[in-house]
């Protein structure tokens, strides 16, 4: 259940809070309110999107906990705090639960106590208290008291009094000791006093089952974070679970995804090598323009690999693979020109093939044009250039660079 789609069942007036709406100064009530927000009011931030704006607090000293709904879409989030123009850059997530509708993001550059999850059963009645940025004003109490538990397709809400004013999504419910016991999320258009909270347990079961590690926020795109999960995954080499992220994404027709199902099968990492399979991934993917893939398939057919070899052939799909920016295929193109392979030898295009994989910090490039200045080979002969090229070369691992400093010495 997604609590943006409450619709579904007897909330078709649900809106949730984070749209831009009236809203009405709040004043701290009773002398409790005062205590509670003296001791959490520095465990929670303004989160500000170049969408919407929402509230969150900390969970853990660098983790902030908020409703997915306030950064779902966004390219561009970050977080202040309470009377502070400093404003903290969200480095991406570590968990999500789109059913639920809360996230768990990494700040960069602020750490804070985290609020204490409430230990104990609540019940109808009990007073409760929602500190959350209505309108962009940081750190706002109100309080209201517990009315109701609800079922929503099989999840659970806290209706509560306590006012949730456009802009306080994500931020803390919590009881009359300053612990929290949930998440304001939405409010009922038309209804007074009809304010909702997702319950701790969600938070805790979270923080329990975190993913793995930090993800940048454009993998919350349903496929790129089937592509950001597998790519997680593989790195950890648990072949079989990354496989399945990847085809997921690549059902869809993510180019990028199809291209590394295309290479488990050519590395045999969770299925059976096939080098016929990762052709036929390679073909799908390079069918949406993808480099990595028309390399791929150059080297496939240089090698003889799934299909006859054929140089030709692979050099076709390496000029492709090199007029979209792809190194290595860059690379190719200048060996090609500089021995004359399949080409008329021609030393002035293999330097400009050269540097164009050189500029993108290619090693075996950046060594080439190295030799080509030291031997003099198409350029006029100049140590200096050539000594500052290898110099380049060697930062970037090549080993032939050092041998030929060493001579050079």
């Amino acid at each position: 259940m997604n609590v943006l789609t409450i619709t579904q069942s007897i909330m078709k007036r649900m809106v949730v809070s984070s749209l831009i709406l009236p809203i009405s100064i709040i004043e701290v009530f009773a002398q409790d309110a005062a205590v509670v927000y003296k001791n959490t009011d520095n465990s929670t931030v303004t989160i500000e999107t170049d969408l919407v704006q929402g509230s969150g607090f900390f969970v853990n000293d660098s983790i902030i906990a908020t409703n997915y709904h306030v950064v779902k879409g966004a390219n561009d989030v970050h977080c202040y705090t309470k009377n502070s123009t400093i404003k903290y850059e969200i480095e991406g997530y570590v968990a999500v639960d789109t059913s639920v509708d809360l996230i768990f993001l990494k700040v960069s550059g602020l750490r804070r106590t985290p609020i204490t999850i409430s230990g104990t059963p609540l019940e109808i009645g009990q007073k409760v208290y929602v500190i959350g940025s209505p309108k962009g004003l940081p750190a706002t109490i109100s309080d209201g008291i517990i009315s109701a538990f609800r079922d929503f397709d099989s999840n659970k809400l806290i209706q509560i009094t306590a006012p949730i004013s456009p802009g306080s999504s994500g931020g803390p419910v919590m009881d009359a000791k300053g612990e929290l016991i949930g998440v304001s999320v939405s409010q009922l258009k038309e209804g007074q006093n009809l304010n909702f909270a997702i319950p701790k347990s969600y938070v805790v079961s979270m923080l329990k089952n975190k993913e793995l590690g930090l993800l940048p926020l454009s993998a919350l795109n349903e496929n790129r974070r089937y592509i950001e999960l597998g790519s997680t995954y593989y790195r950890q080499r648990n072949y079989d679970a990354a496989l399945k992220c990847f085809e997921k994404a690549a059902d869809q027709d993510e180019a990028e995804a199809q291209y590394n199902v295309g290479v488990m099968y050519y590395h045999g990492e969770s299925v059976p090598l096939s080098y016929n399979k990762a052709l036929q991934w390679f073909i799908k993917a390079s069918t949406q323009q993808y480099a990595e893939a028309q390399k791929a398939i150059s080297e496939m057919y240089k090698n003889g690999e799934g299909v006859p070899q054929d140089y030709d052939e692979a050099k076709v799909w390496c000029r492709k693979a090199a007029d979209q920016e792809i190194k290595d295929a860059q690379y190719t193109r200048g060996l090609e020109y500089y021995y004359g392979t399949g080409v008329s030898q021609d030393y002035t295009k293999a330097m400009e093939w050269y540097r164009k994989a050189a500029d993108q910090e290619d090693a075996a490039a950046q060594y080439m044009i190295g030799t080509m200045y030291y031997y003099g080979n198409g350029v006029s002969q100049d140590t200096k250039e050539a000594l500052n090229w290898l110099i380049k070369a060697q930062e970037n691992g090549s080993k032939q660079a050092i041998s030929l400093l060493e001579k050079m010495q």
